[in-house]
């Protein structure tokens, strides 16, 4: 059947719909909750990012204060050793490691061997003191290298004015340079050479101002008797009290150097150890300067 059309509604309206039905939908399965997440990952952390590793940065190179050096066994005498060629006029071929060199000098020496008897008298009796000496006419041996708290025992004959024979105590500092070269500054150097000690500008004490003020060797120690001097069968070494006469010099004096009897019981003529004798510090371009008797006195006793 036909709806007539009304003229005042002339649409007709239209019959309502009815929405939707709702359907819930389930809730969707969460396997992990955000929060159980970073629980887990503060209790077991999981495997961590890369990290790259750290910028090199080289270290400074640590300062060495001393250098070790390996223990080397060397025998106790002296040894021939050489150093190759080498321009300082001072290169060693001998070392002595004791803490004492005994150096004799005889100017008669053959083959390294005492040809004189007074000397060939005292020499076993230094030896079992100083070790093995070193025999040699003066100036002819090759440099020897002394351990740095070593001290030098020179023997030889000697005056006022002269040791073995030599009268010019620059020759005599020169073959001390010539022997030691720079090494023996801070050394101590004892002569058993008769007098050399003695007079108010002594011939000891004239080889010391070379060494410092010509040589420019400081430091080093020169020491001499102001009297004869006698050995003693320990071999410590002892300064007579007075001098002896041009006739002792041929008789008494022979006796007193051979040892009899006499003089082996009555020390009456010997000075006291470390009594007698005087020494001098060499000091760089100036003269010598003088040690006090008291120095000198336990130097000789320390080392006689």
């Amino acid at each position: 059947m036909t709806v007539p059309k009304n003229k005042f509604n002339p649409v007709q309206p239209k019959k309502p719909v009815a929405p939707p039905v709702y359907r819930p939908q389930p809730t969707p399965k969460v396997l992990q909750t955000k929060s159980a997440i970073q629980l887990k990952s503060q209790a077991t952390p999981g495997r961590s990012q890369p990290v790259a590793p750290p910028v090199y940065r080289p270290q400074p190179m640590p300062k060495v204060l001393q250098k070790k050096d390996l223990p080397v066994t060397r025998p106790n005498n002296l040894s021939t050793q050489s150093r190759g060629h080498g321009s300082s006029p001072f290169r060693t071929i001998q070392r002595a490691e004791n803490k004492a060199l005994l150096l004799v000098w005889d100017p008669g020496s053959k083959n390294g061997n005492v040809e004189d008897a007074n000397l060939k008298r005292d020499v076993p009796k230094l030896e079992q003191r100083y070790g093995q000496p070193l025999v040699e006419r003066p100036g002819a041996g090759k440099p020897v290298e002394v351990g740095s708290a070593g001290v030098i025992h020179i023997l030889a004959h000697g005056s006022g004015s002269d040791i073995a024979q030599i009268k010019q105590p620059k020759t005599i500092a020169e073959h001390l340079a010539n022997k030691f070269g720079k090494n023996l500054k801070g050394k101590t150097v004892i002569f058993y050479a008769c007098e050399i000690g003695d007079g108010g500008t002594p011939f000891v004490k004239q080889i010391t101002t070379y060494l410092g003020r010509d040589l420019e060797l400081s430091n080093v120690k020169v020491i001499g008797p102001v009297n004869e001097t006698y050995t003693l069968d320990n071999g410590s070494t002892r300064v007579l009290k007075e001098k002896q006469t041009a006739q002792q010099h041929t008789t008494g004096q022979q006796a007193v150097k051979s040892g009899t009897q006499v003089v082996k019981a009555n020390h009456e003529a010997l000075l006291p150890q470390g009594q007698g004798w005087v020494g001098f510090k060499s000091v760089y371009q100036q003269n010598a300067e003088t040690l006090s008797a008291e120095e000198v006195e336990n130097i000789i006793r320390a080392n006689t």
